[in-house]
């Protein structure tokens, strides 16, 4: 990842809640982000909810996700806020995400 989160962000777990026939698929789950923040640096833990809409080959046509922090670790200590992505998808399965949210250090 890029931007004011500079490092990693890792799907921890994945849990299907719903799939449609017409390619709805609602998903929850928890994630990590490992890296910093300007000069702080740490791990964030989150929980999410994944909403996306999917063709018949499996190519993502629209997604987005929204990430409560649960807490973290190093300088990240007792963070607070979220983050929500909106992805923009090319057809490679991997699609390319923005991102926006508030993450507030307590240290």
């Amino acid at each position: 990842m890029t931007g004011d989160l500079d490092g990693c962000w890792y799907t921890d777990t994945f849990d299907l809640v719903a799939a449609g026939p017409n390619g709805l698929v609602v998903g929850v789950g928890q994630e990590r982000f490992v890296g910093c923040i300007d000069d702080s640096c740490g791990t964030l833990f989150l929980k999410f909810v994944f909403v996306g809409k999917f063709d018949a080959g499996g190519a993502e046509l629209w997604g987005g996700c929204h990430h409560p922090i649960l807490g973290g670790t190093g300088d990240f200590a007792g963070a607070t806020g979220a983050v929500s992505f909106v992805d923009d998808p090319d057809g490679s399965g991997l699609p390319p995400a923005d991102y926006t949210g508030r993450v507030i250090l307590t240290n």
